[in-house]
């Protein structure tokens, strides 16, 4: 019986910690919507009657604020897309040199009766997954076998395999 009245004393304090916690946090909740709440519309209607504390109050989230705004660890707006800009930087002209285009090289290779596909890169560019009469990069995929790949771009052909 002692042990149920312990348990029994144990659960109302709890209870009673409980909403104590709740009452003062909400007193805080209903202390900060006042505020800014009180702030607008002071500052519509022109008086410029604030209490002290209002102001001290106030004065500290425009610290805040201006510390957030003289921070230049984030040099843009995670939640905005970039802006395109241009920076003009004086480049010397080069001499356009031939390069002949890299090869294609075969990544990865699906082939069932229904829908083969095949992956391909051509130098730092990687294909997503391209069916027979797709072109990626200029290379047009003429045929998927069980091994092989046949592309071709302008009179050149090649065929690609997996061994």
């Amino acid at each position: 019986m002692a042990a149920r009245d312990q348990r029994n004393h144990r659960f109302w304090l709890g209870f009673a910690l409980l909403v104590v916690v709740g009452v003062f946090l909400g007193l805080k909740v209903h202390q900060a919507i006042s505020l800014v709440l009180g702030a607008k519309y002071n500052a519509s209607a022109g008086s410029g009657s604030r209490s002290t504390v209002e102001k001290d109050l106030l004065a500290q989230a425009a610290g805040r604020d201006s510390l957030l705004k003289e921070d230049d660890s984030f040099p843009r707006d995670p939640f905005r897309s970039p802006s395109t800009s241009t920076v003009s930087r004086r480049q010397t002209p080069q001499p356009q040199q031939e390069t002949e285009a890299p090869p294609p090289v075969l990544r990865a290779l699906l082939y069932d009766n229904v829908n083969p596909s095949v992956q391909l890169s051509v130098g730092s560019m990687t294909s997503d997954w391209l069916l027979e009469g797709d072109t990626f990069e200029g290379w047009v995929i003429e045929g998927i076998g069980p091994d092989s790949v046949r592309l071709s771009k302008d009179d050149e052909s090649v065929v690609l395999s997996t061994s």
